[in-house]
């Protein structure tokens, strides 16, 4: 049986990505995605719902979404799952879940139009 491990999101950056090195001299970034979805109750009102997702790029695309993106801009995101551990400031134990990108695609929003 095999397994899978891979993530779809369509959603609009939170800020502008900064590139980074790391201490092996990989480069990277980080992208904070938003997506959302319009929860309709039985009353008739909506209510929208807004997930924040944390995308991490490396290498050379890393260096492309830099160069090309903006807080605002509406990326289509391909890539999978990561849940790492780290010690925090305060030191106590930390656990985050990141989409590691393995490919993006730069859209276009209806406001653009």
């Amino acid at each position: 049986m095999a397994s899978v491990n891979s993530v779809h999101l369509l959603g609009f950056v939170g800020h502008t990505p900064q590139l980074a090195v790391t201490r092996t001299g990989v480069k990277t970034t980080r992208v904070s995605l938003a997506t959302s979805r319009t929860i309709y109750r039985q009353d008739g009102t909506t209510l929208e719902e807004t997930e924040w997702h944390r995308v991490v790029v490396f290498d050379h695309l890393a260096e492309i979404i830099c160069q090309y993106v903006q807080k605002g801009n509406l990326l289509w995101v391909e890539g999978r799952l990561r849940t790492r551990s780290y010690k925090g400031r305060d030191g106590t134990d930390k656990t985050v879940t990141e989409i590691i990108a393995e490919s993006v695609q730069f859209m276009r929003s209806q406001q653009e139009n």
